[in-house]
C-alpha cells in the first residue's frame, strides 16, 4: 500500500510496512471485471393472482368492501361500526371466517398486535377459502415483518411461496430479509429445532452467507447447492449471492480520506477500520494489486483526488467522507471507476458512466426502523421528543414519512433548544399544565383545597427519544417518569449509546434502540487490531465499522449487480441497493437492561 497519509497509529505500523512493500513490488493492476448483466426475476402476472386470490361469493360482499376501504383509510372506528349488523347474524363459514379476519385487522390498527395475532394463528389452523387464507397470511406478513420473530416471518413467507406460486418471488425475497435479519446464535438455536426441510435449508444458506461480517466463502455456496440440490434455491440463490460464486472485486482500490484538518480523526478512524477488516479478508484474495491511502486534504478538491486514484491504476475508489465532497464527485461529466462514497447525498445524482455507490451512517435509516419496531410492538400515537435545529428536523421528517404510512401517529412533539428546556418541554407537550389549570380552576369553583394529582395526556401509548448524544438521552428519559410517562415504552437511536460501558446509563434502562452489529456481537479479530489504535469514543468505533463495511462492500460488489435484490449483512447493519444508488442500512434491534445494552429478539 502506497499512503501519501500523515503518520499512521503504533498499532498498525507494521500493517502499513507491509502494505507499502506489496505495492512497490506489485505488478501493473489487470483490468477490472466489467459488471454482470443480470436478468430479473420474473413478475409475476397481477391477473393471475387475483384470479388465485379472489374472495369467494358472499351476499355480505358491499359491506365487506366497506370495511376493507375503511381499514385502508385508517379508520377502526368506522370499520368496526359497520361490522355490528353482521355479529348477530347467521353466517356461511366463509363469511365468519372473513369477519374474523377483518376482526383481527381492526385488533391490529388499534394497537393490540397480541390479540391480533393469536385471532390469526387461530383462522390459520383451519380449514380456508383460498382468498381468505391469502390476506390472513398476508396479515401476518405484514405484521411480523414489523417484529424480531424472525424465525416466524420465514415460515409464514415460505407457506405464501408454497401456496400462491405467483407471489412466491416476493415471498421467498421477504423469507431470506427475516433470515438475514438473524445473528449466528438466533440461527444455530432455531437449526436445533424440528424444521421443515426448505426451511432449514435457506437457515443453513443464511449461514453461509452472513460469515460474521467476513467475505463470504465462495466454496461453501458451491458445497451447499451441491448437497441442496433439489431446494428452490440451488439454481439461483437468494440476495444476489451467485454473485460471488465467481467473485467481481476490486484488484486495486485507493481510499480518499480526510486524514488531516477538522475531519482528520473521522478519516483516520474510517482508514483504520478499513485496514483491519482489508488484512483479515486479505488472503482469500484472487488478485491484490494493491492498496492506496490518499489524504483527501492534500488537494484541492475531491476531483482533483479522483483523477490522481486514476492515474494509480484504481479500479475502485472508496471515499470521500464528507457529503460536500462527494457532491463534488457527483458532478464529474466521466466517473469512468465505480466509487464507493461514504456519506450520502440527499438529491439525485447525474448519470456519468461508473456508479457512485453511497454508503453512510445515516441516522434516518435508523429511524425508520425504530418506527416499525414501535408500530409492530402496538405504538400508535406517539410523543416525539426531539432537539430544536437541522439535525431535529432531519430525523422527524424521517420518522413522520416511516411511522404515518403505517397508521402511526405523531400525537404531540417536545422540542428543546438546551438542557434548561427538556423539563418544560415534555411536561408541556404531555399536556401536565393543562391539567394543573384544570385542578385550579375545580378549587376555585369549589372553594376547597382539593388533593390533586396531575395526569398526563391519556392519547399516547409511545416516546421517540431522538437525541444527539447519550447525555441528553440520560437526562431526559428520567423526567418521563417524573411526567408521569414511565409506563410508556420509549424508542430511541444509536445516538443514545455511548460506545462503551457506563454506569451512568443505568438511567437509559429499558430503553429499545436499534444499533450495529459491530457494538452489539463479538466480532474479536477486527476489534481486538483495532483497539488502541486512535482515539477513543462512541463515533471513532462506528466510524471504524463503516471503514471495515466499506471493505466487505468491496469484496461483495458482484451481489450489487442484483439491485435491489442483494442484501448484506454488515458490520453497521443489513445492506440493500435502492435504485439511487444508496446503501440503506437496517441496525439491529437492541434494549438497555440496567446499564448494559443487548441484542434484542
Amino acid at each position: 500500500m502506497t499512503s501519501l497519509a500523515n503518520r499512521p497509529t503504533p498499532r498498525l505500523i507494521a500493517i502499513y510496512t507491509l502494505a507499502l512493500f506489496l505495492a512497490a513490488c506489485g505488478a501493473a493492476p489487470p483490468k477490472p471485471d466489467e459488471p454482470k448483466v443480470v436478468e430479473p426475476e420474473p413478475e409475476p402476472d397481477p391477473g393471475l393472482i387475483e384470479e388465485q386470490t379472489a374472495l369467494p361469493a358472499s351476499e355480505h360482499a358491499s359491506l365487506f368492501n366497506e370495511v376493507e376501504r375503511a381499514l385502508a383509510a385508517f379508520d377502526h372506528l368506522l370499520a368496526t361500526a359497520t361490522l355490528v349488523p353482521l355479529e348477530s347474524l347467521e353466517l356461511t363459514t366463509n363469511d365468519r371466517q372473513y369477519l374474523e379476519y377483518l376482526q383481527a385487522s381492526i385488533a391490529y390498527q388499534q394497537g393490540e398486535v397480541t390479540r391480533s395475532r393469536e385471532q390469526l394463528d387461530r383462522l390459520s389452523g383451519q380449514v380456508l377459502h383460498p382468498g381468505v387464507r391469502y390476506r390472513v397470511l398476508e396479515s401476518q406478513r405484514q405484521h411480523l415483518a414489523l417484529t424480531t420473530d424472525y424465525l416466524g416471518g420465514a415460515s409464514v413467507n415460505l407457506e405464501l411461496a408454497r401456496r400462491y406460486p405467483d407471489s412466491a418471488p416476493q415471498a421467498r425475497q421477504a423469507l431470506w430479509q427475516n433470515l438475514a435479519r438473524m445473528d449466528r446464535a438466533q440461527r444455530l438455536s432455531a437449526l436445533r429445532q424440528p424444521l421443515d426441510a426448505e426451511l432449514r435449508g435457506y437457515i443453513e444458506l443464511a449461514d453461509i452467507a452472513d460469515a460474521g461480517g467476513r467475505p463470504v466463502d465462495s466454496a461453501q455456496l458451491v458445497a451447499w447447492q451441491s448437497d441442496n440440490a433439489q431446494h428452490p434455491a440451488a439454481s439461483r440463490l437468494p440476495a444476489g449471492l451467485d454473485g460471488l460464486e465467481a467473485p467481481r472485486t476490486a484488484s486495486r482500490a485507493v481510499l480518499i480520506l480526510p486524514l488531516s484538518g477538522r475531519l482528520g480523526v473521522a478519516g483516520r478512524a474510517v482508514r483504520d477500520g478499513y485496514l483491519a477488516a482489508y488484512y483479515q479478508g486479505r488472503g482469500s484474495e484472487a488478485v491484490d494489486g494493491g492498496l492506496t491511502v490518499l489524504d483527501r486534504t492534500r488537494y484541492s478538491d475531491s476531483r482533483e483526488a479522483y483523477q490522481a486514484a486514476l492515474a494509480l491504476g484504481a479500479d475502485l475508489i472508496i471515499g470521500p467522507l464528507s457529503k460536500t465532497a462527494v457532491a463534488d464527485l457527483a458532478m464529474l461529466p466521466q466517473r469512468p471507476v465505480t466509487v464507493l462514497a461514504l456519506n450520502r447525498l440527499d438529491t439525485a445524482i447525474p448519470a456519468a458512466g461508473s456508479p457512485l455507490l453511497q454508503l453512510s451512517l445515516s441516522p434516518e435509516d435508523e429511524v425508520a426502523r425504530v418506527a416499525e419496531l414501535a408500530f409492530g410492538s402496538g405504538a400508535r400515537r406517539a410523543l416525539l421528543v426531539r432537539p430544536e435545529g437541522e439535525w431535529g428536523d432531519k430525523v422527524e421528517r424521517a420518522l413522520r414519512e416511516r411511522f404515518q404510512p403505517l397508521g402511526g401517529v405523531v400525537a404531540s412533539a417536545a422540542v428543546y433548544r438546551d438542557p434548561e428546556g427538556y423539563s418544560s418541554g415534555i411536561e408541556g407537550a404531555l399536556g401536565i399544565p393543562d391539567s394543573k389549570q384544570r385542578a385550579q380552576e375545580l378549587r376555585a369553583y369549589l372553594g376547597v383545597n382539593l388533593e390533586f394529582t396531575a395526569r398526563r395526556r391519556y392519547d399516547i401509548d409511545a416516546v421517540f427519544l431522538l437525541t444527539r448524544n447519550s447525555a441528553q438521552a440520560r437526562a431526559i428519559k428520567p423526567l418521563l417518569a417524573y411526567h408521569y410517562a414511565g409506563d410508556l415504552p420509549v424508542w430511541g437511536i444509536s445516538s443514545s449509546y455511548s460506545g462503551g460501558a457506563d454506569q451512568r446509563d443505568r438511567d437509559l434502562s429499558g430503553l429499545r434502540l436499534v444499533e450495529m452489529p459491530w457494538l452489539l456481537e463479538n466480532r474479536a479479530g477486527l476489534q481486538q487490531t483495532l483497539e488502541g489504535s486512535g482515539d477513543s469514543g462512541a463515533a471513532y468505533k462506528r466510524l471504524n465499522a463503516l471503514g471495515a463495511e466499506a471493505y466487505l462492500v468491496q469484496r461483495r460488489l458482484g451481489q450489487l449487480d442484483y439491485g435491489a435484490e442483494a442484501l448484506i449483512p454488515g458490520h453497521t447493519g443489513l445492506l440493500r441497493l435502492d435504485p439511487a444508488q444508496r446503501l440503506l442500512r437496517e441496525p439491529s434491534p437492541a434494549k438497555f437492561d440496567g446499564d448494559a445494552i443487548r441484542r434484542s429478539f
